[in-house]
């Protein structure tokens, strides 16, 4: 042990009422802790994040302008800045990062035509990787852009 820290050590034993030879002891007992902590904040950061409540913002190509993407508790809706929806639907998040869209209504709909998606939340902006989606136009809606958050949370 380090000459500078052994009268602070003697001090903090000498304080929690521990026998000097429990010391020994203590050191391994620390360690595990340490790890089952790491291990514990390892998998809660792993853990899906929801899109429940919020918003998200990009550019859209197609119409020449930014379209915002509004989760609620179970529904998403793609709006332009003027307030027109392109897109609403119903989405459920499972698994790891794992997101499903079954479209109700939109110029890009495709009725019931469940698509999949995995969700990447890296760098402080959402984009989705297709996982499965038979409808094109709404892969085209979501992928290959970087979704920006924004402040707003209410869908039209």
């Amino acid at each position: 042990m380090n000459p500078e820290i052994q009268p602070v050590a003697r001090e903090w034993f000498k304080h929690y009422g521990i026998a000097q030879t429990n010391k020994l002891y203590i050191m391994p007992q620390l360690r595990i802790i340490l790890i089952i902590g790491c291990l514990f904040a390892a998998l809660s950061s792993s853990q899906a994040q929801s899109l429940s409540n919020t918003s998200w913002r990009t550019l859209y190509p197609p119409i020449e302008d930014t379209v915002t993407l509004h989760f609620t508790d179970d529904t998403c809706t793609i709006t332009t800045t003027t307030g027109a929806r392109i897109l609403r639907s119903v989405f459920k998040q499972s698994g790891k990062n794992l997101i499903t869209f079954t479209h109700s209504r939109g110029m890009d709909s495709c009725p019931d035509l469940p698509g999949s998606y995995h969700v990447d939340l890296a760098g402080g902006y959402l984009t989705f990787t297709m996982d499965e989606d038979p409808c094109d136009d709404r892969g085209g809606s979501l992928i290959g852009k970087k979704w920006l958050p924004f402040s707003s949370v209410t869908a039209r």
